[in-house]
């Protein structure tokens, strides 16, 4: 079993973001990464954290191809946009119920290809900040990564 625990920060909102991985092979931390852009959203943020952990199941394929994988995440916006919406926006030319355009499309689009190449991914919701150790150091990681520019 291969874990991811996501989370992204952008105090601002909008303003410098922030997002963490930490990853788990059989309940032990393997690896710890995170990115920063200078000028985000929170629901960037979130989604960059599941879509680079995509990148890396992609980059890792060969060592994870038997494994099952768990991205969990405390975004509610992220794992419904997954789990529920996704196809319905893509058959819809990436357009909402309400026929406005998906925010961060691109992300979205990217994403849409990994879910699709690696069926043994699944993304969970997890309940942020609840005393979810892993959960927890997502959350402080992304943060740091957000105030690297010291602005926040």
């Amino acid at each position: 079993m291969i874990e991811f625990y996501v989370d992204g920060s952008c105090p601002g909102n909008p303003g410098p973001g922030g997002y963490a991985i930490v990853v788990l092979k059989d309940g032990e931390v393997v690896r710890k990464m995170g990115g920063r852009k200078r000028k985000s959203s929170n629901n960037e943020m979130e989604l960059m954290a599941v879509l680079e952990s995509l990148k890396y199941v992609d980059r890792k394929q060969k060592i994870f191809a038997n494994e099952n994988i768990n991205i969990y995440s405390d975004s509610q916006y992220v794992v419904a946009g997954i789990n529920k919406w996704m196809e319905c926006w893509r058959q819809n030319n990436w357009r909402t119920y309400f026929n406005n355009l998906v925010k961060h499309k691109p992300i979205w689009e990217a994403m849409y290809e990994y879910i699709n190449k690696y069926p043994n991914v699944k993304i969970v919701k997890v309940k942020g900040h609840s005393a979810d150790l892993y959960n927890d150091l997502a959350d402080k990681l992304a943060r740091e990564q957000a105030n690297y520019w010291g602005v926040v």
